[in-house]
């Protein structure tokens, strides 16, 4: 039972395989899959693997993103990009710890530690029962 996601990717390969004026027996001699393969994709939306889809895309010179134009929503897209900003500032922060000498990171960890506990305390969580 192929996904929505499958078929999208199905109608994203016969695009970009007719884009680049390839046939299935063309495409399949550039890559990996056999030509039955590229027909069970494109014309049963068959799910690829991994290795699959980047024998796709080396062949026919596409980003992996290629297959996916038009699956998420700008909301999703806008999640995603706020949830990689977050991470990059979290590597940010890594790094500009990783410049101190080993008495200010020291320093900034106890500082840190003290901060948790006093949150700790103040919100009760160190008590038990519901909180």
């Amino acid at each position: 039972m192929s996904t929505a996601i499958d078929q999208l990717i199905a109608a994203r390969l016969r695009e970009e395989r007719v884009r680049n004026a390839l046939t299935q027996i063309d495409l399949a001699r550039r890559t990996s899959l056999s030509a039955e393969r590229i027909v069970e994709v494109e014309e049963k939306g068959k799910g690829l693997s991994c290795a699959e889809l980047w024998s796709l895309v080396k062949a026919m010179q596409v980003s992996v993103g290629a297959f996916f134009d038009g699956a998420c929503s700008d909301r999703d897209l806008l999640h995603a990009k706020e949830h990689q900003d977050r991470a990059r500032l979290k590597v940010e922060e890594i790094r500009a710890l990783e410049r101190l000498d080993p008495f200010e990171r020291a320093a900034v960890f106890k500082f840190a530690e003290t901060l948790a506990e006093k949150t700790i305390q103040e919100k009760g969580w160190d008590k038990p029962g519901p909180n």
